[in-house]
């Protein structure tokens, strides 16, 4: 006897993949190889060593926000025809208590885009307004949050020449994405769960989350 054939397809269990917890055991460890020891840097340029990490951390951290936003992208607003930070300045229009992330951006940016700039090589105040960009593009978020004479954003003040970004500007990008997702959850735009994952701190095997990160500048 033949088998009946129904046309009815198997069901399939979906996983859906979303990766941003992934990076916070990478920024913990780029976190604390910067602070088990002090170094010395230049007024014209970050020490070699803090930078490796700095600059890593940096684009890590505004990976993961990114990844956060995805998933309210895929779960809150599928129709969405933006995303990233556009996504955010949209929720913001609707939410004022999110907080503002564009200056976390404006770094990430300038490294990811391999910003280049003529740095006077020199201590004197004066000399160091002398900054010129070089290579790199100066899009919207650039115009309305840089200072080109400082090479700074406004208002915070975090510094946009790669070479010159330092801990607190790794420090103030964290404490911005921790910000920004805890104002997500509380808005019921991100699931709790994305501030539950756990790291461990490699001095001692402590484990921490994403919010205790940036308290460890200060060890």
């Amino acid at each position: 006897m033949a088998e009946e054939h129904t046309g009815s397809e198997p069901e399939v269990a979906i996983y859906r993949s979303v990766i941003f917890g992934n990076f916070l055991q990478p920024l913990t460890s780029a976190v604390h190889a910067l602070v088990k020891r002090s170094r010395e840097s230049v007024e014209w340029k970050t020490n070699e060593l803090d930078l490796d990490w700095i600059l890593s951390g940096i684009l890590l951290a505004v990976a993961m926000f990114e990844g956060a936003l995805r998933w309210t992208h895929v779960n809150k607003y599928p129709t969405s025809t933006v995303e990233g930070w556009y996504l955010y300045r949209d929720l913001r229009r609707a939410n004022a208590a999110l907080p503002d992330v564009r200056e976390a951006f404006v770094l990430r940016n300038a490294i990811a885009h391999g910003h280049v700039w003529d740095v006077p090589i020199t201590n004197s105040p004066i000399d160091r307004l002398k900054l010129k960009l070089r290579l790199g593009r100066q899009d919207s978020l650039w115009k309305q949050y840089v200072d080109m004479r400082l090479g700074q954003t406004t208002p915070s003040g975090l510094h946009v020449v790669p070479t010159l970004m330092n801990r607190d500007d790794f420090k103030h990008v964290l404490e911005i994405v921790v910000a920004a997702m805890e104002a997500l959850i509380a808005a019921e735009l991100l699931l709790p769960q994305a501030l539950s994952n756990v790291a461990v701190w490699p001095h001692d095997g402590e484990r921490l989350t994403l919010r205790e990160l940036p308290s460890r500048f200060a060890v």
